[in-house]
């Protein structure tokens, strides 16, 4: 198994990527051996500190996101949904992208689709479910089930058809799918001017 591998078939997708962080393959024979040999690997604490903190930061950044959000649709007269579907999506994908870039220029491409395909389903199940449980039921307005909600599908089965029929995303791949979100933008903002 390479060691870039963040999937794998039994429970070694964990013993995967942390040998991928440490430089080793965890699939490799005698990758094991380190104990036995007597030696061992680096602490994973300083990770969990890093995690920890950038966690704390993510967390005050987003209190100052949804303000700053806030005012730009007083500001500029627009509604919410069109506020969070621009300024607070390409603000909250930030940190996302910033790793999918780091993991691609470290030779970890594994890692950049997992963030980018975790990260979407963390933002359904968890973004909108725990709310939904801890606080309040949450309105879908019937322009995001009827154009935002077909449109996602859409991206999803476009990325699922390329990366199947050529093997993966390059280049073209990312010219198809940056274009699209311009597209995209372009047209929520022309529909937001009043």
């Amino acid at each position: 198994m390479p060691a870039t591998s963040l999937v794998s078939s039994g429970d070694g997708a964990i013993t995967d990527t942390l040998a991928r962080v440490d430089g080793a393959d965890a699939g490799a024979p005698g990758a094991g051996d380190e104990a036995e040999r007597g030696e061992s690997r680096p602490s994973a604490w300083p990770g969990v500190l890093l995690v920890l903190v950038g966690t704390a930061i993510l967390v005050g950044g987003a209190e100052l996101l949804v303000l700053g959000a806030e005012q730009i649709a007083l500001g500029l007269g627009v509604s919410d949904l069109v506020v969070g579907l621009t300024v607070v999506a390409i603000g909250t994908s930030l940190p996302e992208l910033a790793a999918a870039i780091s993991a691609g220029r470290a030779g970890t491409a594994d890692l950049a689709v997992g963030n980018a395909v975790g990260s979407n389903v963390a933002n359904i199940g968890l973004v909108l479910g725990l709310p939904v449980i801890l606080v309040a039921a949450i309105p879908v307005p019937a322009t995001t089930t009827r154009q935002d909600l077909p449109l996602a599908l859409l991206v999803l089965m476009v990325v699922w058809v390329l990366a199947r029929w050529r093997g993966g995303l390059d280049r073209l791949a990312g010219i198809l799918l940056l274009g699209g979100y311009a597209a995209y933008l372009a047209s929520l903002v022309v529909s937001a001017v009043p």
